[in-house]
């Protein structure tokens, strides 16, 4: 499968759904990323969705992806950005990715990802997601998959 190498941008993945982002691409980034997750040594990961129309079925995919390099997968399920990066101290689980395009319109679907929990991945961490894709030697196994309800959480944090 060809991907748009333009999609891997500086600080995210992002492009149009249907055209750049398909549910395929979102299954090989979930394995590039679990692949990249296990080469840091590292067997959890968060993983949460924006409200567009296309995150659900980019999630399920990504998720499909990550877990089929062994990498053990909790689910926020449909969260803002600021729950997700929550969920990195609550859960003490320091990396994951959040399926959103931020503010691009609402055709256009992404990925922002972590490796440390500290701060989203950017310029060469982006780009050898791409990399791996492109190489196809992805990592193995099969991780477990947890759904967490951080709603209430956070909640109590802001109130």
């Amino acid at each position: 499968m060809e991907i748009n190498k333009y999609i891997f941008r500086e600080y995210d993945i992002r492009g149009v759904y249907g055209k750049d982002i398909t549910e395929e691409v979102a299954y090989l980034i979930g394995r590039a990323f679990g692949t990249k997750l296990r080469r840091y040594g590292k067997n959890t990961t968060l993983v949460g969705y924006d409200n567009r129309y296309s995150s659900p079925i980019l999630e399920e995919n990504l998720v499909k992806g990550i877990r089929e390099c062994g990498v053990n997968v909790v689910r926020l399920g449909l969260v803002t950005t600021p729950m997700y990066y929550y969920g990195w101290d609550l859960l003490d689980i320091k990396c994951g990715i959040m399926v959103t395009a931020s503010h691009n319109p609402k055709d256009d679907n992404g990925f922002k990802f972590s490796y440390n929990g500290i701060h989203n991945a950017y310029g060469k961490s982006v780009k050898e997601i791409y990399e791996i894709i492109e190489k196809g030697n992805f990592a193995g196994g099969i991780g477990t998959l947890e759904n967490y309800d951080i709603r209430e959480d956070y909640i109590n944090l802001v109130v």
